[in-house]
């Protein structure tokens, strides 16, 4: 494979130039400030076990909330999403479960270890200003952003402040993720879910959590499948922290807590199907009631109260298709205690507008894998990278066998066989005897545990004079 030295500087480019437009949005339909989401965090009394398995249980005292839209013009996506919050005193938890289609897996290029999580990553993408009592007079601008990806990986460490992304910031999150068995999900498909649990430290903060701290949040989604950022629906730019553009938190407790799903593929995106299910845990000894307040493009309109027992759960479901001549409008949820808001949601919809995202995969060479090299014609150096993260069963994969040889014919330069693997790589650096000018072919073979042999792959590389 001929190395381009001016790649990277492409790369940045075009990097550079999304991050421009992300802090200039082009939104076909802005929402109002009133209809930028409001989420109540109550505070959680058992921590969750941060295994990457959103359990309803560990989860049931956090707030959910579903259903993130293209960030360029705030458009429901029909790719389900849903983030979990909570809180106590010395951590605040975050979880989110995102629907993966039948034979795809989560595309993970680069964050394969922690702290390696990139833009590249089918990742979520997020952004924290902490706002309460316990931030220091010198952080009062300051807002975090990091990557969460489908592996758990932790990277892209960011503060933003004074108009700067720093990197020096390092905070020690625990992390956790899993994929859940094929089928477990609707059409066929399953889940991938990722718990994460921080300290006040973590955000710089000089002391505990308390009830009424709020919290600027931006919960973002990037790819699956393709260039997608996509988010619960705000008013700023990607990384614009300042002001209240994005989704506004408060740490609340003993109140009730809502969590707002939508895991159907019939969908305001997908149909026109408004389907949603709101669910409420009461932690309180005494019966309480919630205000259920629904406006789909002013054609499903529902006013309702929901009823939580005492220490019980409650739950209302919507499953309403939408007349043929509605196909786009605003949707907006809003659930309240005694007039108090305890979650509001407001997104654009374009019916089947994005279905492309739910196509069927694609499938992959059953005898291929992804093999890369790299090579440095001063040092006659060679990296050899054969893939087996995309393997349908990554374990079954023993050894890489490999050669190199000059494309026009000739005796082998190097051979070997890898048995090692990291990063669900198998690698190495091979020195290689200084080479003439010419083209050289590097041919890989994969082995798995029953015999078979995947490829050969190949590769060229050139020594130049």
């Amino acid at each position: 494979m001929r190395h381009h030295p001016f790649r990277s500087v492409a790369i940045g480019g075009v990097l550079t130039l999304i991050w421009c437009l992300s802090l200039f949005p082009t939104w076909a339909t802005a929402l109002t400030p009133d209809e930028v989401p409001v989420i109540a965090i109550p505070r959680i009394t058992t921590p969750p076990t941060i295994d990457g398995n959103i359990d309803s249980v560990e989860w049931r005292e956090a707030v959910a909330i579903s259903g993130v839209a293209n960030q360029s013009d705030n458009m429901l996506v029909p790719r389900p999403t849903t983030y979990y919050l909570a809180w106590d005193p010395g951590h605040f938890y975050l979880a989110f479960r995102t629907y993966i289609r039948p034979g795809y897996k989560p595309t993970i290029p680069e964050g394969r270890s922690p702290g390696l999580a990139s833009v590249f990553d089918d990742t979520a993408e997020l952004v924290c200003k902490p706002m309460g009592k316990n931030v220091p007079v010198n952080n009062q601008q300051a807002a975090y952003k990091f990557m969460l990806n489908c592996l758990g990986m932790t990277g892209d460490m960011c503060k933003l402040d004074l108009g700067q992304m720093l990197k020096n910031w390092a905070p020690k999150f625990v992390t956790a993720a899993h994929l859940t068995a094929p089928g477990s999900a609707p059409n066929g498909g399953r889940w991938c879910e990722v718990e994460m649990s921080t300290t006040p430290a973590d955000f710089e903060l000089t002391g505990e959590h308390r009830v009424g701290d709020e919290w600027r949040l931006m919960l973002g989604f990037d790819h699956l499948p393709g260039w997608m950022q996509a988010r619960i629906p705000c008013m700023s730019g990607y990384f614009e922290a300042t002001g209240n553009g994005y989704c506004r938190a408060t740490l609340v407790e003993n109140t009730p807590a809502v969590q707002m799903t939508m895991d159907s593929l019939a969908n305001l995106a997908v149909d026109g199907t408004a389907a949603l299910q709101l669910s409420a845990y009461n932690p309180a000894r005494t019966e309480t009631r919630l205000a259920v307040d629904v406006d789909i493009a002013g054609t499903v309109v529902k006013h309702d109260t929901l009823i939580l027992p005492a220490s019980g759960n409650g739950q209302y479901d919507l499953n309403e298709k939408l007349p043929s001549t509605v196909k786009d409008g605003k949707a907006s949820i809003r659930v309240s205690q005694n007039g108090r808001l305890l979650l509001t949601y407001t997104t654009c919809f374009n019916v089947g507008a994005l279905n492309w995202m739910l196509a069927p995969v694609q499938q992959p060479d059953p005898k291929k894998f992804t093999f890369q090299t790299r090579f440095n014609p001063v040092r006659s150096w060679l990296l050899i990278k054969g893939d087996t993260y995309y393997l349908p069963d990554p374990a079954r994969a023993k050894s890489l066998s490999y050669r190199v040889i000059p494309k026009a014919g000739g005796k082998i330069l190097a051979q070997g066989t890898l048995t090692r693997v990291a990063d669900w790589y198998f690698q190495e650096r091979l020195q290689l005897p200084p080479l003439s000018p010419g083209l050289y072919t590097v041919e890989a073979s994969m082995h798995l545990d029953d015999g078979t042999t995947l490829g050969p792959m190949s590769a060229t590389v050139e020594k130049k004079d």
